[in-house]
């Protein structure tokens, strides 16, 4: 946990002090989602990735849309995916209605 009592303490300004609580709010909150995804062996990302599937089309989602609804800009989506696809936790498809189109789903289980 950060030491945020010598952040309000001390002689900077207020703005300043703010700008740094929120960072140190921000590291602890993404250090305490880090901890409790660890027994299932996610990412922070991979759990994004999930949440954003769970609540899109059920037939699925492409890459980009994926990328478009996370709200962190992660370049490493594809790759992310391909994890979650040798996890068994998500599959790959074509679109039916154009074969160029890949779409990701969560699978059943």
């Amino acid at each position: 946990m950060a030491k945020k009592h010598l952040v309000t303490q001390s002689d900077l300004p207020t703005e300043h002090k703010a700008m740094m609580l929120v960072g140190c709010i921000a590291q602890e909150i993404k250090t305490e989602m880090e901890r409790r995804l660890a027994p299932a062996g996610l990412t922070p990302t991979q759990s994004a990735i999930l949440h954003a599937l769970d609540y899109g089309p059920k037939e699925g989602m492409t890459v980009n849309q994926l990328k478009s609804v996370m709200i962190e800009d992660n370049p490493n989506v594809s790759r992310t995916l391909y994890r979650l696809v040798e996890m068994c936790l998500v599959t790959k498809l074509r679109s039916i209605e154009d074969q160029r189109v890949g779409l990701v789903a969560i699978i059943d289980q």
